[in-house]
């Protein structure tokens, strides 16, 4: 009689345990991957109807418009929404951390597919704003892994590009302003559903003012096969005379003072990509520091070139003498 019920007790206690673990599975942020591909799309396309005025005396359908309130799902998949900027205190979407509801007007979902992957892609009527959710395959059916956001894509779309199944590479606006501009190429590894940021380098930079009296625009373009990244850049410089008085007549040459042409050869290895130091000409971080870079960064990556103005016409020369009084001030600030 005590075994039978001790054998009774045991059942029961597993009962539990098993019935705790399901809890668990269900409400815990540490569990989000086992939310499905289709209960998120579902989600997502399940919209309510907000009012647009501020008076809502005036029911007038015609200033009702569609909206998901994304925090429940950001919750549930266990998406901390921390500001994505230093100046700025809002997610995508506006969103702000410790917000309970944060609606996305008119949203917009894509679905992508390669491999054992699917990605959803949420944004908006308007579209600065744009966030991937990533589900990998489990059996017959897709839970989710990862995500990746980016905000203030004010003049195109995130451009996503793959390179077989656990590769791909993403190009964003990674900063504008008064006459500038700047894009970034993002190369992400994706293992097991989750994502690796492996490397990121300048796509196009142009810069003209800035106090400065020197214009920059650095392109690149890259290829990848069979585990290498070639990556080529395309560097100019043009001399500008806005922030000092000329006294030689004319005007300055539109043509660029420096036209480089520089190449990066990456390898891919287990622990990311190594540069061929052998056949490259330069390197991600070198191209990096022109990249908003001062007089110094330039003077010292073509030191040879500015130089060679000493024997150039005499408008040139008094602007490269003005150059070098700003990098030599440059220097003793410690600024650039």
């Amino acid at each position: 009689m005590e075994i039978e019920q001790l054998r009774k007790q045991k059942r029961i206690t597993m009962i539990e345990l098993q019935i705790m673990l399901m809890f668990l599975l269900l409400v815990s942020p540490a569990y989000a991957e086992y939310v499905s591909f289709k209960e998120a799309k579902a989600y997502l396309e399940t919209t309510i109807q907000l009012h647009e005025l501020a008076d809502k005396t005036i029911k007038s359908e015609a200033y009702d418009y569609p909206a998901v309130n994304i925090v429940p799902l950001w919750q549930k998949l266990g998406i901390e929404f921390e500001p994505l900027r230093e100046a700025d205190d809002s997610y995508v979407f506006g969103c702000k951390s410790g917000q309970k509801e944060c609606f996305v007007p008119y949203p917009e979902v894509d679905v992508t597919e390669i491999g054992e992957i699917k990605i959803i892609r949420i944004t908006k009527s308007i579209p600065w704003d744009f966030q991937y959710l990533f589900f990998k395959r489990v059996g017959d059916e897709y839970f989710y892994s990862d995500h990746l956001e980016y905000n203030l894509q004010k003049y195109e779309e995130p451009e996503l590009s793959f390179f077989g199944n656990d590769l791909f590479a993403i190009k964003v606006l990674s900063g504008t302003g008064t006459d500038t501009i700047s894009y970034t190429t993002e190369l992400f590894q994706v293992a097991n559903g989750k994502l690796k940021k492996l490397l990121s380098f300048t796509t196009r930079h142009e810069r003209q003012g800035w106090g400065l009296c020197f214009d920059e625009t650095i392109n690149s373009s890259y290829k990848y096969s069979r585990g290498i990244l070639a990556i080529n850049f395309d560097v100019k410089v043009r001399m500008n005379d806005n922030n000092y008085e000329p006294k030689v007549k004319g005007e300055l040459s539109k043509r660029p003072i420096i036209h480089a042409k520089k190449k990066v050869i990456l390898i891919r290895k287990p622990e990311g990509f190594v540069l061929a130091r052998e056949k490259s000409k330069t390197t991600l971080e070198d191209i990096e520091k022109l990249r908003w870079g001062g007089y110094s960064a330039y003077y010292e990556a073509f030191k040879n070139n500015f130089d060679a103005l000493e024997r150039s016409n005499l408008k040139t020369k008094e602007w490269f003498e003005f150059f070098k009084k700003e990098l030599a001030d440059e220097k003793n600030t410690g600024s650039g």
